[in-house]
Parts: C-alpha cells; structure tokens; sequence
C-alpha cells in the first residue's frame, strides 16, 4: 500500500477518535448542565450550613472533682450511671415491643 492509503487509512482513525471524544465530551456537558439545575436550590442551604459550621461551638470544661467531697462525686456518679441504665431499659423494652408488633 502506498502512501496515500496510509495517510487516508490514519486521517479517518484520527478522525473518528476525535468524534468519540466529542460526543464523550457532549454528554458530559449534558450531564453537568443536568446537575446544576439540581444543585441551584441547594446552595442557599449549603451557604448556611457553611456559616453554622465556622461558628465554634461553646464547650463548657466540667470542674475538677480532685478537691471536692468524694461522697458528694460518688452520688453524681451513681445517678448518672442509674440515667444510662434507665435510657438502655427504655431502648430494650421498646425494642422488644416492637419484635412483639412485628409478629403479630
């Protein structure tokens, strides 16, 4: 084959490829056109979120307890302890009255 036939055989590939990634490129215009429209109400959201999210929360530091009565620390303690406890039955019995719903 000849020179031509070379050189028209490669100018059609190159072609071509450059076809395919038009039409890639197309699509994903599309698509990026598609997203926007559906990102456009969010940023309004967004920007709060954004504000709300540079505020530094308030942290308040627990007293030390290294001084204090350790009867007193004890009784916190267990009414803390007896507030977990409370919480993990409410959870149980709500979750066993659920499996009982489910079953019927």
């Amino acid at each position: 084959m000849g020179f031509w036939a070379w050189f028209l055989i490669w100018s059609v590939l190159i072609v071509l490829t450059l076809a395919g990634f038009a039409q890639v490129l197309y699509s994903l215009y599309k698509k990026g056109i598609a997203l926007q429209k559906v990102v456009e109400p969010l940023l309004p959201k967004l920007e709060a979120l954004q504000r709300a999210a540079e505020r530094s929360p308030q942290i308040e530091q627990p007293e030390s307890a290294v001084l204090s009565d350790p009867v007193e620390q004890m009784k916190v303690r267990l009414a803390i302890l007896r507030r977990k406890q409370k919480k993990r039955d409410a959870k149980e019995h709500m979750l066993i009255n659920r499996v009982k719903r489910s079953r019927n």
